[in-house]
């Protein structure tokens, strides 16, 4: 075969694959359904890349890590979340407190404001009376 007609062919090739992608490949507008809801049994399937886990009817999914390991979901450590939630929870509480702290403040700016007229009332009759 001469080594024009071999470039020729593979550019054909080339051309033919882009042109008219196989049936079989998956895509990801297409939905694959790839397990019985009603399947006891557990499955793990691995498709173009993606993982996928069914852990059957009334079955769960457990991942367990050893002494000193951890679990990651994407950048999250799972081990943390108890904490993490927690945490939400105290923050949420000082948000609040800070919020009735505030809301005390200008309580007391507004007392001070009324003393303060009182006392000028008081000092302009004190006045008058003298």
């Amino acid at each position: 075969m001469k080594k024009s007609t071999r470039w020729k062919c593979c550019l054909n090739l080339l051309l033919f694959t882009v042109l008219f992608p196989s049936p079989c490949s998956s895509d990801s507008d297409q939905k694959i359904n790839l397990f019985d809801e009603d399947d006891s049994r557990s499955r793990l399937v691995m498709l173009d890349g993606n993982m996928y886990f069914h852990a059957g009817q009334q079955k769960n999914i457990s991942f367990v890590a050893g002494i000193g390991g951890s679990i990651y979901f994407g950048e999250k450590n799972l081990n943390l979340l108890p904490e993490l939630a927690e945490f939400e929870t105290v923050k949420g509480e000082v948000d609040k407190n800070k919020d009735r702290i505030h809301q005390l403040v200008k309580t007391a700016d507004l007392f001070k404001q009324q003393i303060k007229l009182k006392s000028d009332d008081v000092a302009s009759l004190n006045r008058k009376v003298s």
